[in-house]
């Protein structure tokens, strides 16, 4: 086969993937239909069939495209009618065309999880019509065009796990009926910046694993919607904003690893909803606050390495569900509560470098799926509780540093 008859079937190709992925998303009950029919096209080929190696029964065709298609080709732009664009979790690689900007009629585009590279076009910016974006897990670099902020009938965008890095622009309050915004895992820098507390239809706002710094801005506390909220392993600083204490429906709030100041948001678990909460290695003073105490649905909580001060025998409840729980470097005080024994599925309990006192509760030894515990450093003393050897799971039991005069025998 000639260079030239290769690149004519290479092109034919491309263009009817894209067809019948796009014909079975619309009318699944067609999809076998189509898979044969593109099957049959193989079979009846004189030449070529080798190029088509990974078309098989049993494959799925629109899934398991092979080698580098140039990102996708300048001729994508003459399909003016589609609506729906799936090339996500493929091996596409090289930039994305500025001639995508031609479908002005696509609602949704999903070019996730390959190899993309180069800078996203702007020419994204002319497909008003865009209702989500997906273009995360791939290797794509530079700034998010000034031109996405344009899209404002977008309600997910998720170009995260990327090398993209500069600002967020200010214009980011135009996407009002956002729902989603994932923009972690980049080398994005620079504040927050206010206007995103216009995305008051916001349920799911990911920013972790970048550069922003400064304070988070006030006009957070306007997206009453919200209920994930991830700014860990950023430069953020200063207190949350007061405006956090109207937001009380939080299922997963992540502040770890920044260099927050103040108390902790006193309303955290208000709704009794709350999954995971973790603000560990930042600089907050003050209690526990109330609403932890009372909070079923905890599953994880980290509030390790800030300067928390609170009496730890009335601060914590009874929490059914909960799975990992780290207390320590603060300066927690008092008896531990015989209640971390009901805590049943509770499998790591750290509350090591703090001020405890008193004697380790016998009612701990019913937390039966406990696989670590470190109470080191504290101010504990009497015996080591009998009742600590039922622990079967234990794997790692950390108590040093401490005023223990005895170890209580099994027997």
């Amino acid at each position: 086969m000639s260079a030239r008859d290769s690149s004519k079937l290479l092109a034919l190709w491309r263009t009817l993937c894209i067809f019948f992925c796009v014909a079975s998303f619309a009318s699944a009950a067609a999809g076998d239909g189509e898979a044969e029919a593109l099957l049959n096209w193989k079979a009846n080929l004189t030449r070529g069939q080798e190029m088509l190696s990974s078309w098989s029964n049993g494959s799925n065709l629109c899934r398991n495209w092979k080698g580098n298609f140039l990102a996708n080709p300048p001729e994508i732009g003459n399909l003016r009618d589609l609506r729906i664009l799936l090339l996500g979790s493929n091996s596409l690689s090289g930039s994305i065309p500025e001639e995508i900007g031609m479908l002005s009629n696509l609602w949704l585009l999903y070019m996730e999880h390959n190899s993309l590279s180069g800078r996203i076009p702007s020419s994204i910016g002319n497909l008003t019509m865009l209702e989500i974006i997906y273009l995360y897990e791939n290797n794509l670099s530079g700034p998010i065009p000034h031109e996405f902020w344009k899209l404002c009938a977008l309600t997910q965008l998720q170009v995260h796990s990327n090398r993209l890095s500069g600002l967020i622009s200010p214009f980011v309050g135009n996407l009002t009926n956002l729902t989603k915004l994932a923009l972690h895992s980049n080398n994005f820098s620079g504040p927050i910046p206010p206007s995103i507390g216009n995305l008051i239809n916001l349920v799911q706002l990911h920013l972790y694993n970048n550069s922003f710094s400064g304070y988070l801005p006030s006009t957070v506390g306007n997206m009453t919607k919200l209920i994930v909220l991830l700014l860990d392993h950023n430069k953020l600083s200063g207190p949350l904003p007061q405006e956090m204490n109207n937001m009380t429906t939080w299922y997963n709030l992540q502040l770890s690893n920044n260099c927050f100041t103040g108390p902790l948001p006193q309303q955290i678990c208000q709704s009794g909803r709350l999954f995971k909460f973790a603000a560990n290695d930042n600089h907050f003073t003050g209690p526990v606050p109330a609403s932890l105490k009372n909070c079923p649905s905890l599953y994880r909580l980290r509030l390790d390495n800030n300067r928390l001060v609170d009496n730890i025998t009335d601060a914590f409840g009874v929490y059914p569900v909960l799975n990992y729980m780290d207390l320590s470097g603060n300066k927690f005080y008092g008896h531990l509560s015989s209640t971390w024994g009901k805590c049943t599925n509770l499998t790591q309990l750290i509350i090591h470098n703090n001020e405890l006192s008193g004697s380790i509760p016998p009612e701990l030894g019913e937390a039966r799926n406990l696989g670590l515990l470190n109470l080191s450093s504290n101010h504990l003393s009497g015996q080591i509780p009998k009742q600590l050897w039922k622990l079967t799971s234990l794997m790692k039991l950390s108590l040093s540093h401490n005023n223990f005069q005895a170890i209580s025998p099994q027997k």
